[in-house]
């Protein structure tokens, strides 16, 4: 009789990942309630090129997400629809992709 190693969930996991997990979750948690207080508040706009609306509200949610999921993390990039695009991502291991969406 042959025995099979079978990995658990647990020990498949990539800790790291599990780290990026809890990260992000803290951070969009954190990112809900910056974005709740310009709820109500008709947070100022602005156009962009394409001729969409963006608000004080997208930037903010957006700079504290960056701050939070990339701050440390010399092998993370960063890629946002309310940010500069940096190419310096594309040589990065992982990359963040964010649209901090803000309808008030």
């Amino acid at each position: 009789m042959s025995t099979h190693h079978h990995p658990t969930a647990t020990s498949a996991r990539d800790p790291s990942l599990e780290a990026d997990l809890k990260l992000l979750i803290d951070a969009v948690g954190e990112a809900g309630d910056l974005a709740m207080t310009f709820y109500g508040n008709a947070p100022r706009t602005q156009t962009k090129p394409d001729g969409t609306q963006v608000s004080e509200a997208d930037f903010a949610v957006d700079a504290l997400l960056k701050e939070r999921l990339i701050s440390g993390r010399d092998a993370y990039g960063w890629l946002s629809e309310e940010s500069e695009d940096n190419r310096d991502r594309l040589g990065k291991s992982r990359v963040w992709v964010v649209d901090p969406i803000a309808l008030f």
